[in-house]
């Protein structure tokens, strides 16, 4: 681009462009232009710092933090996670004297808007900490409910049968499930009781010895609950029966 008086006005050795392009040929160097400074949580579960500050300096050093707290620069929120997806924080941060402040939308499962993020940022004794103030997600992505199919068996002494949960509606974001028998010598699940599960996600319950136990799964999401009945009959009955 060629300078003139009608499209720049220079200024103590700088130029400033009015009108028309400006290009930039190889070797050309900007400099002004603000730098966003990425906060990445590389995997940081969402719903752990919910209520509850989770320390994150590893993942967002003190440097950094006291760097984004103290410039102009954009502020960019990469690598959070909720329900196995990673969280699209959309929105500019907001720099206080408390720290940062991310609220914005946030999207799950592509580019699907879920909810609100109340997200906030701060230092203490050195460590940097986030809490997520708020965590709002719109009313038809809440459980409702879930069902477990089949909800009455029963088996034979070393006998298996498979169980698995249905989280209702079917929009629901959060669908992680836990398992649990009431009688684990009677009836045994291949799922941990600390296991998180998806919704849909089938589980084994292997009979043990005769007796009866119940099968419960539990959403994440409302803690709402549904159970399997289990009743465990010797091998020799099952013959009588036939």
């Amino acid at each position: 681009m060629s300078y003139n008086t009608k499209n720049y006005v220079e200024q103590g050795g700088e130029r400033l462009v009015i009108g028309g392009e400006m290009e930039f040929k190889e070797g050309a160097r900007v400099t002004g232009l603000p730098t966003a400074i990425v906060l990445d949580f590389q995997g940081q579960n969402l719903m752990q710092a919910r209520g509850n500050p989770v320390d994150v300096t590893d993942l967002v050093p003190l440097d950094l933090f006291l760097e984004a707290t103290q410039c102009r620069s954009p502020i960019i929120i990469r690598g959070l996670m909720f329900n196995n997806e990673e969280v699209g924080v959309q929105g500019m941060a907001t720099k206080t004297n408390q720290g940062i402040y991310v609220m914005a939308g946030y999207n799950g499962y592509g580019a699907a808007l879920i909810g609100v993020i109340t997200l906030l940022l701060y230092c203490n004794d050195n460590r940097v900490y986030m809490l997520a103030d708020g965590l709002s997600m719109f009313d038809d992505e809440y459980v409702d409910g879930v069902n477990v199919y089949p909800d009455n068996i029963t088996l034979v002494v070393g006998a298996e049968q498979e169980l698995t949960p249905e989280v209702y509606p079917s929009t629901a974001v959060n669908k992680t499930v836990y398992w649990v028998s009431s009688d684990e010598s009677v009836a045994t699940l291949s799922a941990a009781q600390a296991d998180a599960l998806d919704s849909g996600t089938p589980v084994t319950v292997t009979a043990l010895r005769e007796g009866t136990a119940e099968i419960t799964v539990t959403t994440e999401d409302g803690g709402y609950t549904a159970t399997c009945y289990v009743t465990v009959i010797p091998a020799a009955e099952e013959s009588m029966k036939k």
